[in-house]
């Protein structure tokens, strides 16, 4: 696919972990996992970008204190990959 889908798919992923409904997040970052498995090189370019992985990892703090392990555990898994 084109650069500009997979810039519009990231920046989509990106605005619905923005998200203050928390089924939205949880289902961003569902579908940003399955990606990031099945997607290879240009993609994970993307995600690795400094701005997106900061805000996953803020997500993922912020998880803590509610106690989500579960969402919690599989945001900080997509970090540690994409900073290997």
């Amino acid at each position: 696919r084109s650069d500009t889908y997979r810039q519009d798919v990231v920046s989509a992923l990106d605005s619905r972990l923005k998200s203050k409904n928390p089924k939205a997040v949880s289902l961003a970052i569902l579908l940003l996992d399955t990606l990031e498995k099945n997607c290879f090189g240009p993609f994970h370019a993307l995600i690795c970008q400094k701005e997106f992985l900061d805000n996953l990892f803020r997500i993922a703090m912020k998880e803590q204190v509610g106690n989500r392990n579960g969402l919690l555990c599989r945001a900080l898994r997509i970090t540690r990959r994409q900073l290997i």
